[in-house]
């Protein structure tokens, strides 16, 4: 038999869980004949009975075999277990441990990261961390690019596990040692990889390092551009201290970022498709003012379908929901379902955590639109459990926001006045957080402090964090209160972008169409006839929207407006139009041109488009000339 007793033949089988011929003979090395002839001995000597063996003899075979060479049996089931593929990863795993230090060391690491890449490669985190983790244990002190891009592999697998701020650790290790070993494009890679994913690595001082460094390393022409990407992502926003670890709030540095994505984006042209996404992911997460909105879809779909093609599942998940994002902005909600259909299918298929909760709080504020409280309540369940699960990076904010919605949904006065908060709360630095907070106050009757918030918040509107949503929610909080110059600010800031749905920039608040809180503003201003005329345009959007609560929320105003006036030609124009679009029809009618227009009143061109845009809706006109002739026949010129 080769030289190999029944006896050690029959252990091998055991321990390797099958004592099938076949198995014997894979493991042990020997012929199929060795095998089933070790196993007929076996049944002679009454070891083996119906195809079993009793579990004391088993043991006390197994422990009659010297240690070394249950090791050489527990390796030789590994090799051939990883040689088998993915499936048998699991039992490869356990066989790699129990021989721990009995095998060949350097085998031992040999076969641990090749079973870990290979875990990697099917995104099989679990085990390809395992097998990585062991590796690092029994091989610390490797030479430094084979250890730091065993470190690099590690933490792809923490990546897929939702394990943003572990995976972070292993790849600024990782850097260190690359630099210092003269690996340069390693080096700028791991950095690059340490800035992924999008958004959450807001004001981590150690990325902006890494990035500066690796800029310092003469990176390829690719790397150079997706350092400018990544160092424009990571300039944008800086959370508001001492809350850096929950990032429920922070400030943007739009004049410093955009430029930067700015030239990403047109030096990534020709440039590989990575790169190109690379640009595009940026690009799209600095630019989130409503002016981009028309860019932002079409950088969004660009770059889901670059991840898609790549097969990158991270970015395949967080393309679409920036896609999903622009589409409810923009009233596309079949778009909008798409995009986040998309995002679940990733997530789901690839098993991380980090994307699950992300989808999820966009599932649950999309059943916020649909009035339907319950499955609003799951999701965000479903979502808090992933989130905390992995301290996925912004999981307590979403947390915060989609619970605020369903107690706006439940609309009970005594259990908003329950909730409220001391001015200093962590969450109030947050001005979706503090006019959460202002609403509360104004309809529990504590308009003093309502008021108060409602102006620190309008005080803190930044055009690229969630600002349609805020100021729309500053409208919600007017209804409740009378402060005519808080309602004219909005008014103004409002009144280009009544054809856009006020989100939040991850689609966890949907606010409903601004017209809607046009419409409000203007009631509160008693100007009855324009408010109509708004509220017309929201039940529109709302109804193409599918947004059930807008439409309930539209119903419940024009029951607090008088009935129409009769003669609608006798309305002023002054009661029509805001100060500023009034301006401007009076500009039009003496001759200007857009252009001339937004030089005089200090306004981008885009803006001056939107306010005519506007000028004819409210007049009910197909064109400039008509409204001109209605200036000239009310003697507005």
């Amino acid at each position: 038999m080769t030289g190999r007793s029944w006896v050690h033949l029959l252990a091998i089988g055991l321990i390797a869980d099958n004592l099938s011929p076949i198995a014997i003979a894979r493991y042990a090395g020997v012929t199929l004949a060795d095998a089933r002839s070790a196993i007929d001995h076996a049944v002679t000597e009454g070891f083996v009975v119906d195809g079993r063996i009793d579990p004391d003899i088993a043991t006390r075979l197994i422990a009659d075999l010297p240690s070394s060479q249950i090791g050489d049996i527990h390796s030789a089931i590994a090799r051939h277990l990883l040689s088998e593929g993915p499936d048998r990863l699991n039992d490869a795993v356990h066989h790699l441990q129990m021989a721990g230090r009995l095998m060949p060391h350097e085998e031992l690491v040999d076969l641990a990261e090749h079973g870990g890449r290979t875990a990697l490669s099917i995104s099989n985190y679990q085990h390809a961390r395992q097998l990585l983790e062991l590796a690092e244990a029994l091989d610390p002190a490797t030479n430094p690019r084979r250890r730091a891009t065993r470190l690099r592999d590690l933490a792809a697998a923490l990546h897929g596990l939702g394990l943003v701020h572990d995976a972070r650790k292993e790849l600024a290790k990782a850097f260190d040692m690359a630099e210092a070993a003269g690996e340069t494009e390693l080096a700028v890679d791991l950095a690059l990889r340490y800035s992924y994913p999008m958004d959450w690595y807001a004001g981590d001082l150690r990325a902006s390092a890494l990035l500066q460094r690796a800029s310092e390393l003469s990176p390829t022409a690719e790397q150079t551009v997706e350092i400018i990407a990544a160092r424009a992502t990571v300039e944008m926003r800086i959370p508001i201290t001492p809350f850096v670890d929950n990032q429920i709030s922070w400030i943007t540095r739009a004049s410093l970022a955009q430029p930067l994505a700015d030239q990403a984006l047109a030096e990534s042209e020709g440039l590989p498709p990575q790169t190109q996404l690379s640009a595009l992911l940026a690009w799209r997460t600095t630019h989130r003012a409503p002016t981009f909105l028309a860019e932002r879809r079409e950088a969004s779909q660009r770059a889901l379908d670059l991840a898609q093609a790549l097969r990158l599942p991270d970015r395949q998940a967080d393309a679409a929901i920036m896609l999903a994002v622009d589409a409810l902005e923009s009233g596309d909600r079949a778009l909008f379902h798409q995009a986040l259909s998309v995002a679940r299918w990733v997530a789901e298929e690839d098993h991380n955590p980090r994307l699950l909760w992300h989808v999820h709080t966009v599932a649950a504020g999309a059943a916020h639109l649909d009035d339907d409280l319950e499955t609003a309540i799951h999701h965000r369940e479903q979502a808090r459990t992933f989130g905390e699960s992995i301290n996925a990076p912004g999981w307590i904010g979403a947390d915060m926001l989609l619970f605020a919605e369903e107690v706006l949904s439940r609309g009970d006065p005594s259990e908003m006045a329950a909730l409220d908060l001391p001015d200093d709360f962590p969450a109030l630095t947050n001005p979706i957080g503090r006019l959460s907070l202002a609403y509360f106050q104004a309809r529990s009757g504590n308009h003093e402090r309502a008021e108060a918030n409602l102006r620190k918040a309008v005080h803190q509107l930044d055009e690229e964090a969630s600002y349609l949503l805020v100021a729309c929610r500053a409208a919600a909080v007017l209804e409740h209160l009378d402060v005519p110059d808080q309602a004219e600010i909005l008014i103004e800031i409002l009144s280009p972008w009544a054809e856009h749905i006020a989100v939040d920039s991850n689609a966890w608040w949907c606010d409903g169409p601004v017209s809607l809180s046009l419409g409000l503003l203007h009631l509160n201003r008693s100007r009855y006839d324009v408010a109509r005329g708004y509220l017309e345009e929201a039940e529109d959007s709302a109804r193409t929207l599918g947004d059930m609560r807008s439409l309930a929320r539209i119903s419940r105003i024009r029951s607090l407006l008088p009935d129409a006036p009769t003669n609608s030609e006798a309305r002023s124009l002054t009661s029509i139009l805001s100060q500023r679009e009034t301006k401007i029809l009076e500009m039009m009618a003496l001759g200007a041109t857009n252009r001339e227009i937004a030089e005089q009143l200090a306004f981008s061109l885009s803006t001056i488009r939107a306010d005519t845009t506007a000028i004819y809706r409210k007049l009910g006109v197909k064109g400039r000339a008509e409204a001109v002739a209605i200036a000239a026949s009310r003697q507005l010129a």
